[in-house]
């Protein structure tokens, strides 16, 4: 085994200090990535809310009625399928995008909801 070498190699600077970055907070409209980042950072906020299920199901009802599915109304409104999907599940956040969302679809369906 006199063949090996078996010494220690160290890869990068031993010496190098860790650069600690600072998450600076942002004025005004807030979207999903500044609640979660509020989270992080104010361990008393532990729930963004979700899609109510009440509205969800509203959606779903809305959506049957009219004979559409959600690749139809997806499809209209230029947006993902599973982002759709999400919101009808009631599994996507209750964000100010979303709310505008919802606005369209209650738009696009000729629909008002009651539980928004």
């Amino acid at each position: 085994m006199q063949h090996q070498d078996l010494t220690t190699i160290t890869i990068g600077n031993p010496n190098k200090k860790p650069i600690l970055k600072k998450i600076v907070e942002k004025k005004g409209d807030t979207s999903i990535s500044d609640q979660l980042r509020n989270i992080e950072n104010n361990p008393d906020i532990t729930v963004i809310p979700k899609i109510p299920s009440l509205l969800a199901r509203e959606l779903t009802l809305a959506r049957n009625a009219k004979k559409m599915t959600q690749k139809d109304i997806s499809n209209r409104l230029n947006i993902q399928q599973s982002v759709y999907n999400d919101i009808e599940n009631g599994k996507a956040y209750y964000s100010n995008e979303n709310k505008q969302l919802i606005s369209k679809i209650e738009r696009l369906i000729g629909v008002k909801f009651v539980n928004k």
